[in-house]
């Protein structure tokens, strides 16, 4: 593993278009600064890369029902757009607004301060009612 601060652009396409390795963050470590976290690199999985969906199948079947589960709910909540505001963790953070209505499906509990949606769309509980019933199916 070699471990290294801030990876520059070239450095992070090439390794992007390396199918052995992959890159990660550690909060353990040296202290970046700005909240920046320790990167280092790994050994990939073996499905990075791999092009469809019964390839992957073959490398590793969980994954492939997963990476199925998770664009069957990027469809059914297709149209969707905007950023939503959260608060994790003690601190205010955005996030597109399909992860939060996906998130919010598994959790109820989450909650918006803000949104910006650049124009109309359902709202956040038609949505969260869409991706329950896909979930049944």
């Amino acid at each position: 593993m070699k471990v290294f601060g801030k990876p520059t652009l070239k450095e992070l396409y090439e390794l992007s278009k390396d199918n052995t390795v992959s890159i990660g963050s550690t909060p353990f470590g040296a202290d970046l600064g700005n909240g920046e976290r320790q990167q280092y690199i790994k050994k990939a999985v073996p499905w990075k890369g791999v092009k469809g969906i019964e390839n992957i199948r073959r490398i590793n079947p969980k994954v492939a029902n997963t990476v199925e589960k998770l664009a069957a709910a990027s469809k059914a909540l297709s149209g969707i757009k905007g950023v939503v505001y959260v608060v994790k963790d003690g601190k205010m953070t955005s996030m597109p607004k399909k992860s939060f209505l996906a998130a919010k499906a598994k959790d109820p509990s989450l909650q918006a301060i803000s949104e910006y949606v650049p124009a109309p769309t359902l709202s956040i509980d038609e949505y969260v009612s869409k991706v329950k019933a896909l979930a049944r199916v």
